[in-house]
C-alpha cells in the first residue's frame, strides 16, 4: 500500500488551496484515494495558509498531520512545518536560500512575464514529478480548471516538471492505476444531493464555511437547473426560502452558527405554517465570531432545540461526502413529505475538505409532493391522520392558499379558539410518528465493527475515529448517529446495551453528543475524548488515547 502525506503552504492570495485542489484532482483521476484539509486564518491576503493532502491506494478518511513532502510557496511555510518532515523532502523556491530541493519557479514566472499567481502551478508541476504522475494528466487537469487561461499555467508547470526530471529522483512512484475518481468537497456533495431531490432554488448569504455552496450552485446553475439568489442577510435568506416553498419551489438555504441564530424566527414560522425548507448549518468555532475559519461541533444542542414553540424538527448529521450527498437529498424530500423544516448539520471540516468519493447517485430522486384535489374547495391545514395536509400552491385557478405565522384553523384563518388551537398543535406534532418511521434502522445509525468497546461519534470526526479503529486493528465498534432529531434512542439502546465500555469522540469542550445520548437513552458515557482547539483529531493520537482509557 502506498500512503503519502503532503503539506503545501504559503500566504493567503498565493493560490495554495487552488494548487492543492489541482494536485488532488490529478491523483483522483489517476485512481487513488485523496483527502485534503484546508487550514487558513480569516485573512484575504498574507498570514499562513496550508493544505494537508493525503493520497493512498487504500481508503482514506482523514489527514494524519505527518509530512512526507513539504512544498513551500513562502519562507514562513518552511519555518512552520520543516520540523515535521522527518525522512521526507522539502521543496523551496530557488530565491529563498533555504535547505531543500531548490526549484527556481519564481524566476520562471518573472521570465515569462506571467501573473504572480501561477507560482502555485509551478509547484504543482514539481509535486506531479516527485510523486510519479504523468505530465499529460496534469495538463488535462489544468485545461479543465483554467480553460482559456490554461496555457501560461501549462508552460510554468512544464518548466517545473522538466527541471525536476533532470535534477531529482522521484520520491514515490504513484503512476496511473486508472479508474478516475470523482473529487469534490462536502459543500459540493450537499449541493448535488439537494439537486438530485429536485432543488429549484438556493438562497444564501456568504458565511464561512458554507459560502462555497453559493459559489458552486451559482457557477453551475444553468447546468443543474437551479436558481440562485443572495439576499441582504440571513433573515432575508430564510424568509425568501419560505416564500419560495409557499409558492411551490423546493428551496434550500445555508449558513453557519451565527447566521442560523438569525434564522430562528423564520424556522419557527416554517414550523407553524408547515412550510417545507432545507437549511444547511455549517458549524464553525464560536461563540460569536470565535475562530471563524476553523471547525467545531459545538452547535448540536442549540440546533436540535432551535426556534421557539413546539413543532416537528428534523436534524440530520452526515459524516462524510457520500452521506452529505445522500442526507441532503433525503432531507429535502423529508421536508416536503412532512411539510416541516429540516436542518442538515455539517461542520467546517466536512464542508470544506475535498476528497475522492463515489456518490450514490441512484439512491436519491425527487419525491412528488402530496397534492390536494380542488373539487370540493381547498383547506390548507386540513386535519389528517398523519398530520400532513395535502398541498396546493398560489396562482392555481380557483385555489386560495392561506399561510400564517399566527395560529389558524384548517383554512388558514387566524384563530384563538381553544379547541382549534389544540387541534392544530396536535396535528403538527402527530407528524413525528411518520418522521420516526422514515428515520429508523440503518438510516438513523451507522455501525462499524462488533467489538464490545463502543465509540460514539458524529460529523467529520467520524473520519479520524475510523482511522483510529484501523490503527487499533478494529478492536472498537464505531457508532455514528446520522439523525439528531428525533434522536434514535431505540436503535442506540439496542446497539449499545451490550458494550462493556462506551466512549464519545467530539470536537467540542463539553461532550454535547454524550449529553444528548445519556439524556435520551439513560446510558452513561464512560470516557469522553474531546478536542476544542478547532483542529481535527489526529488518528494516531486518538488511537493511543482510546487504547489507554478503554482497552487496557
Amino acid at each position: 500500500m502506498v500512503d503519502l502525506s503532503v503539506v503545501l503552504g504559503g500566504k493567503a492570495g498565493q493560490g495554495v488551496m487552488a494548487a492543492a485542489g489541482i494536485y488532488g484532482r490529478l491523483a483522483g483521476r489517476s485512481g487513488y484515494d485523496v483527502f485534503i484539509r484546508n487550514d487558513y486564518p480569516s485573512l484575504i491576503r498574507g498570514g499562513h495558509n496550508f493544505c494537508e493532502i493525503r493520497i493512498s491506494s487504500d481508503v482514506v478518511y482523514s489527514s494524519y498531520g505527518d509530512v512526507d513532502i513539504l512544498v513551500c510557496l513562502d519562507e514562513n511555510t518552511y519555518d512552520e512545518h520543516v520540523d515535521a518532515v522527518g525522512d521526507g523532502v522539502v521543496v523551496v523556491d530557488g530565491d529563498f536560500g533555504l535547505e531543500g530541493l531548490e526549484v527556481p519557479v519564481s524566476s520562471w514566472v518573472e521570465e515569462l512575464d506571467a501573473p504572480d499567481i501561477v507560482l502555485n502551478t509551478g509547484f504543482v508541476g514539481v509535486l506531479a514529478y516527485l510523486t510519479g504522475f504523468g505530465f499529460d494528466g496534469l495538463v488535462g487537469v489544468l485545461r479543465d480548471v483554467y480553460g482559456d487561461r490554461a496555457e501560461v499555467n501549462v508552460e510554468i508547470a512544464d518548466k517545473a516538471f522538466s527541471y525536476c526530471r533532470d535534477n531529482f529522483e522521484k520520491f514515490v512512484d504513484f503512476r496511473d492505476v486508472g479508474g478516475a475518481r470523482p473529487f469534490l468537497s462536502g459543500n459540493e456533495a450537499v449541493s448535488l444531493g439537494a439537486v438530485s431531490a429536485g432543488l429549484d432554488l438556493y438562497i444564501g448569504y456568504p458565511m464561512t464555511p458554507t459560502t462555497s455552496i453559493l459559489h458552486f450552485l451559482g457557477e453551475h446553475k444553468d447546468r443543474l437547473g437551479v436558481e440562485v439568489v443572495q439576499p441582504e442577510n440571513e433573515i432575508g435568506v430564510i424568509n425568501a426560502a419560505l416564500g419560495a416553498s409557499y409558492a411551490g419551489a423546493r428551496s434550500m438555504a445555508a449558513t453557519s452558527g451565527g447566521g442560523f441564530d438569525l434564522m430562528h424566527e423564520g424556522i419557527s414560522l416554517a414550523g407553524i405554517s408547515e412550510t417545507p425548507v432545507l437549511v444547511v448549518e455549517g458549524q464553525r468555532a464560536g461563540p460569536g465570531t470565535g475562530v471563524p475559519t476553523y471547525s467545531s461541533q459545538a452547535d448540536l444542542l442549540s440546533v436540535v432545540n432551535a426556534a421557539h414553540g413546539e413543532f416537528p424538527r428534523i436534524v440530520l448529521a452526515p459524516g462524510d461526502l457520500k452521506e452529505c450527498f445522500y442526507l441532503a437529498g433525503v432531507g429535502l424530500n423529508l421536508a416536503w413529505r412532512h411539510q416541516t423544516p429540516v436542518t442538515l448539520l455539517m461542520d467546517s471540516l466536512l464542508c470544506e475538505s475535498k476528497a475522492t468519493c463515489e456518490l450514490p447517485l441512484e439512491s436519491i430522486e425527487e419525491e412528488p409532493a402530496v397534492l390536494s384535489e380542488t373539487d370540493n374547495g381547498y383547506s390548507r391545514y386540513r386535519d389528517t391522520e398523519s398530520g400532513v395536509s395535502p398541498l396546493r400552491f398560489p396562482g392555481e385557478e380557483d385555489v386560495v392558499v392561506k399561510n400564517s405565522s399566527y395560529e389558524h384553523d384548517i383554512s388558514g384563518i387566524t384563530t384563538e379558539e381553544i379547541d382549534m388551537v389544540s387541534l392544530m398543535q396536535d396535528k403538527r406534532l402527530r407528524k413525528y410518528k411518520g418522521i420516526r418511521e422514515d428515520l429508523s434502522g440503518e438510516l438513523a445509525v451507522n455501525v462499524y465493527g462488533d467489538s464490545d468497546i463502543g465509540i460514539l461519534t458524529w460529523g467529520s470526526t467520524k473520519g479520524s475515529v475510523l482511522e483510529a479503529r484501523r490503527i487499533l486493528d478494529e478492536e472498537i465498534t464505531v457508532v455514528q448517529p446520522l439523525v439528531m432529531k428525533p434522536f434514535p434512542k431505540k436503535e442506540l439502546n439496542k446497539i449499545c446495551s451490550s458494550f462493556s465500555c462506551i466512549g464519545s469522540v467530539e470536537a467540542n469542550s463539553t461532550g454535547q453528543l454524550a449529553t444528548l445520548f445519556t439524556d435520551k437513552t439513560d446510558n452513561e458515557i464512560d470516557e469522553k475524548f474531546l478536542k476544542y482547539d478547532m483542529r481535527p483529531f489526529r488518528p494516531n493520537q486518538l488511537a493511543s488515547e482510546i487504547e489507554e482509557r478503554c482497552l487496557d
